[in-house]
């Protein structure tokens, strides 16, 4: 038997776990309940309790990424809202990020910190210029159904989508207007 027992584990929350993010270093994790409409952060170091809460958030969080910094925490909502917080340990302000008209799914942070990917239950994904605070002009690609995950690649070059329609897209970041690389042949949603 191959099974491990796992180091830790954290409970408390009201319903079943929605989204989880590990900070860049490491050092944080944060976790948001899929009704609880608040996001409780962890210093990895000790899980006792939590380090951190944002509470009384309007909606329900369905994604959470970390941006480059430990500090700055985003979130997607179930009203299409992108929240970008980019000190929450030692303020309270949000930025709100408005481009999306259903759930934001998927979020996923380029690695130099500057543009922030986000997948909805629609198929939209949208590219932030997170410097600037705003959409880029266009939605990328075409798809069929929610976006379920979202990642780029180390290097930053290659973007993947994993989508309900069983396939997933990737993209060359560098040009986004070019056409997707498609594969399947899943015989379910792809998480």
């Amino acid at each position: 038997d191959n099974l491990r027992e796992p180091i830790d584990s954290i409970s408390g929350f009201k319903s079943a776990v929605e989204s989880i993010s590990f900070s860049e270093s490491g050092n944080y994790l944060a976790v948001a309940g899929r009704l609880d409409r608040e996001i409780l952060i962890w210093d990895i170091d000790d899980l006792d309790s939590a380090a951190h809460r944002i509470t009384g958030l309007e909606a329900d969080v369905e994604s959470l990424a970390f941006g480059t910094s430990d500090n700055v925490l985003i979130w997607g909502d179930d009203d299409g809202k992108i929240h970008l917080m980019t000190d929450y340990v030692d303020s309270n302000d949000i930025e709100i990020l408005d481009g999306h008209t259903s759930p934001v799914s998927s979020l996923a942070v380029t690695t130099s910190g500057t543009h922030l990917i986000s997948g909805s239950e629609r198929g939209n994904v949208l590219l932030w210029n997170l410097k600037k605070k705003r959409k880029e002009a266009r939605p990328v690609g075409k798809h069929n159904g929610r976006i379920n995950s979202i990642d780029i690649g180390p290097e930053g070059s290659v973007l993947a989508c994993g989508c309900a329609d069983g396939k997933v897209y990737v993209y060359n970041f560098l040009d986004l207007d070019s056409e997707p690389v498609e594969f399947g042949g899943l015989h379910d949603r792809i998480y």
